[in-house]
């Protein structure tokens, strides 16, 4: 288990576009630092003479790849990924994210999604190099909310709303036309109540205890179970949204763009919504005071974010739901299905925290708990944690 949303090998469908250069051109296994300059000339997108007078800054901003950002003093810089395993399922993720930029640049089905995702430069499949245009003065949704100690603003969340929305209708077609272009599958998450061996080798002893939960607890096993049943693969989708993975302007207030892209398959767009509620819920979850407060201090605390994150879940789905054209029984079965699936993401939340963990902890006790009550009164949940009025 490794915390990650996967759909059923989402990564190993090639689609159309020729996204991948492939020229034999003998480089290392690993791009290092010292060799991004030379790189990016071998390929034409740097010319010597910016490194000569020093116009070229390259910085490390390795996560769960190797990324790199490339900063130039005249033209658009690079943001450069590179998986750490270069034949295993962090390379595979890394080729299906240059698939999907390469369908968004050259297909002109892709052309309305092109707006809020980076431009694709190049993918160098004999080192597995993802190129992209770099997002200049921008920071991620989740690093703004920290910094300024505020829930998802409302136009924030409207805008992310429409954006989605377009994604899903967009990817729509493909999903009917281009059977073997991305991959198709729900998220591992739905089956994480009954793991496979591998589970076992990898998974720490925080991880066995949310299994174990999961087990015994009658409303999150049916709930789940009737998830993983209920499923749809239906369009094209995110597969791993998040504030972390949101880029707005820092002083351009219409720039967002949606980033990390190696889980996007083809798959159920609640997903998507239900991991929206669930990131959107995360800020609330994490404000809750989980020690021997005294109660009446710490209801006054979680009042005040609880009803930031309802502004803000209200103001995404309004703009999804119009977007979309949702209306009626539709938009309220939809909304339904994006509850439980954000019951789904908080018990996938519970796992990424017990990721090195010998235990697990009292947040992730908390996001279980919230998920288990969620599966069992959906509807309620609609009410009165995400304040939304009933559907007419």
């Amino acid at each position: 288990m490794n915390g990650r949303d996967m759909a059923d090998e989402p990564s190993r469908a090639r689609g159309p576009w020729g996204n991948a250069e492939s020229e034999g051109l003998g480089l290392p296994a690993r791009l290092t630092l010292d060799g991004v300059v030379p790189f990016l000339i071998r390929h034409a997108l740097l010319d010597p003479r910016e490194v000569v007078d020093q116009r070229v800054r390259v910085v490390d901003v390795s996560r769960r790849n190797s990324n790199v950002v490339v900063h130039r003093a005249a033209g658009t810089g690079y943001f450069i990924k590179q998986s750490r395993d270069a034949t295993g399922e962090m390379a595979m993720t890394v080729a299906n994210e240059a698939m999907f930029y390469a369908f968004c640049a050259h297909d002109p089905r892709g052309e309305p999604v092109r707006a809020f995702v980076p431009r694709h430069v190049t993918y160098v499949a004999d080192a597995d190099v993802l190129v992209t245009s770099l997002v200049e003065d921008a920071t991620s949704l989740w690093q703004r909310c920290e910094a300024q100690s505020t829930a998802v603003g409302v136009g924030t969340a409207a805008r992310l709303g429409s954006v989605l929305s377009t994604l899903h209708q967009t990817g729509r077609e493909v999903a009917v036309a281009d059977v073997n272009a991305f991959g198709r599958g729900a998220p591992w998450a739905l089956s994480a109540r009954t793991p496979g061996p591998e589970f076992l080798t990898h998974a720490s002893l925080g991880q066995v205890q949310v299994t174990r939960i999961l087990q015994e607890d009658t409303s999150l096993s049916a709930g789940l179970d009737a998830l993983q049943a209920e499923a749809r693969v239906e369009t094209l989708i995110h597969g791993d949204l998040k504030a972390d993975n949101i880029l707005i302007g820092r002083h351009d207030q219409a720039l967002l763009v949606v980033v990390d892209w190696e889980l996007a398959h083809i798959g159920d767009p609640a997903w998507d919504v239900g991991s929206t509620f669930f990131d959107f819920l995360r800020f609330w979850l994490t404000s809750i005071p989980l020690s021997h407060a005294r109660p009446e201090r710490s209801a006054v605390r979680i009042d005040g974010p609880l009803r930031s994150v309802q502004s803000a879940i209200r103001a995404f789905w309004d703009a999804y739901r119009s977007s979309a054209k949702l209306e009626g029984v539709e938009a309220s079965t939809f909304l339904e299905r994006a509850a439980r699936f954000c019951a789904a993401r908080l018990v996938q939340g519970a796992y990424e925290l017990t990721h090195e963990a010998t235990e697990i902890s009292r947040l992730g006790v908390l996001m279980l708990q919230v998920a288990s009550n969620m599966f069992a009164g959906p509807d309620a949940a609609v009410r009165q944690i995400f304040a939304i009025p009933h559907i007419t």
